[in-house]
């Protein structure tokens, strides 16, 4: 079997045996099978982020903390639509045998931060986080406070999953301006470009969402200027330009094909031998080619639901 094979089996395997462990058989959301791609891009990136922000350089260079935020956190566990499992949310994903010092998470529902809280403590001090209800957008500066009041110099990865555009390209500036030396996960969904298009027919009703979501030199650039620009260069330019991450990648995530639901676009800021952007780009290339359908393959191959893939992982590859 191939490394790339290995690489996604074996965290496959991870993402279910965190469900199984922590389910408690109450409330969870459920999604389609690609979203374990995201949740393996970010999980793997993850790991490999925390134990370098406290490794010895980072820390002969003042970084005294490495801290995640999760700015849609959901309640911890998610079932895969067309299967009976549940595998471990972000929360859970990233958090278990990482290093991060802190975590905070937001979700605008009292269901999901409570359940989120009952699933988080069952391996996690309580001084290693803390949950928040509320929309991201409005309680992002207790975010900061909470991180401030805790730790002078941190090093955040921030995780920025919406279903839609409910997240403000201003949220992520606040948090890059109190910490710059932050590296962010972003769900790009394909939704922005129907209200794109939406917008350019003539139909101004979510254009306030549009500004908020791109910031306002960006919505200008693709309302106004009309220079046909694709939305998600449009967003990496300004990624780069006002949060400073001049660095990053975008894997297209489909259920099947090329038919792209949404874009993980992951940043980091370029310093030293590259290596954050190094982790980021092997991992794009272990799950490049993987879709929503190939996800359920290897789901059933781990549940042992088929035996082997065969042809079904080389057609993929």
């Amino acid at each position: 079997m191939s490394s790339q094979f290995d690489f996604r089996m074996n965290r496959i395997k991870r993402l279910v045996n965190l469900g199984r462990e922590f389910d408690d058989g109450k409330f969870c959301r459920n999604y389609g099978a690609h979203t374990l791609i995201k949740l393996i891009f970010l999980s793997s990136y993850a790991y490999q982020f925390s134990t370098i922000a406290k490794g010895p350089k980072a820390t002969s260079s003042g970084y005294d903390a490495a801290v995640y935020v999760d700015l849609f956190s959901g309640p911890g566990i998610i079932g895969v639509d067309g299967r009976p499992d549940k595998v471990a949310g972000s929360p859970i994903a990233v958090t278990h045998g990482s290093k991060f010092d802190f975590s905070v998470f937001v979700d605008n529902s009292s269901r999901s931060t409570g359940l989120l809280a009952s699933r988080l403590s069952k391996f996690l001090p309580p001084e290693k986080f803390t949950v928040l209800t509320g929309d991201c957008n409005e309680v992002v500066h207790r975010v900061v406070d909470e991180i401030s009041s805790r730790y002078k110099k941190p090093i955040v990865l921030a995780f920025v999953d919406p279903e839609g555009m409910e997240a403000h390209f201003e949220t992520m500036n606040v948090l890059n301006t109190r910490f710059p030396h932050t590296d962010f996960i972003i769900n790009m969904t394909a939704y922005a470009d129907r209200v794109l298009q939406t917008l350019n027919g003539g139909q101004g009703a979510s254009y306030e969402t549009f500004v908020k979501f791109f910031g306002w030199e960006g919505a200008s650039r693709l309302v106004h200027i009309g220079t046909g620009e694709l939305s998600e260069d449009v967003y990496i330019r300004q990624i780069a330009d006002v949060l400073d991450k001049p660095v990053g990648i975008m894997l297209p995530v489909s259920e099947v094909g090329n038919r792209t639901i949404y874009n993980i676009l992951a940043f980091t800021r370029q310093a030293g031998d590259d290596r954050w952007a190094k982790i980021m780009r092997h991992i794009g290339r272990q799950l490049a080619g993987l879709d929503g359908e190939g996800v359920l393959e290897l789901l059933d191959v781990v549940m042992k639901r088929r035996g082997t893939l065969d042809s079904a992982f080389e057609s993929k590859s």
